[in-house]
């Protein structure tokens, strides 16, 4: 089973890219959307996050994302801590996940797999990118974050100059049309190259 990673600033499109993908035939593993259901259902994350960031790290059995994201995203030591925790959890249930498919090619979704060197994981990396401005303004539309919040994530990742020459495909997500055109293209050339065609 070849397997591909999806990876992109936030408010880059990685979503959209990846919904393609999936109209596609070829499943897709969302580990960002995935660790927060964890954060929710598995009674062991939930007691390690607890006891590394207190008990209003939850409100009843819900993490409290207002609160953590005030305790980790001022604090690169506490974001590196929190991942500690939820990523073990999330490449378990990927590692479950992948067992069940049975497609030759399948797609994990995550917006810092370069930060963590994951890229040597996957048979090729996609990296979507998007002006700046453009993913500012998908974030206010989606999230209603202030511009400075938006920064702030913004800084917890790797800038492009620093992600692209590790890519094997990169995909410019500007206008649906023109993303739609270049995942045929990306998922053509992927097929090709593992002769999947």
């Amino acid at each position: 089973m070849i397997q591909i990673g999806v990876t992109g600033g936030i408010g880059s499109g990685k979503t959209t890219v990846c919904q393609l993908l999936a109209l596609r035939g070829v499943p897709v593993y969302f580990a960002d959307l995935k660790a927060k259901q964890l954060m929710e259902t598995s009674k062991k994350l939930r007691e390690a996050i607890i006891d590394c960031f207190g008990v209003g790290s939850y409100k009843g059995k819900k993490p409290d994302r207002v609160y953590l994201s005030e305790k980790v995203f001022s604090d690169s030591n506490a974001l590196k801590k929190l991942n500690k925790l939820v990523h073990p959890a999330v490449a378990e249930d990927y590692q479950k996940w992948l067992s069940e498919q049975t497609s030759e090619l399948c797609v994990y979704e995550a917006a810092i797999i370069f930060e963590h060197q994951r890229q040597h994981d996957f048979d090729a990396v996609i990296l979507v990118v998007a002006p700046k401005e453009d993913r500012i303004r998908r974030i206010q539309q989606r999230e209603g974050w202030s511009r400075a919040k938006i920064l702030s994530r913004m800084s917890n990742q790797w800038p492009e100059e620093k992600t692209l020459p590790l890519a094997d495909y990169v995909i410019k997500n500007v206008s649906v049309e023109d993303t739609r055109d270049q995942v045929s293209s990306v998922c053509l050339s992927i097929k090709s190259r593992f002769d999947l065609l």
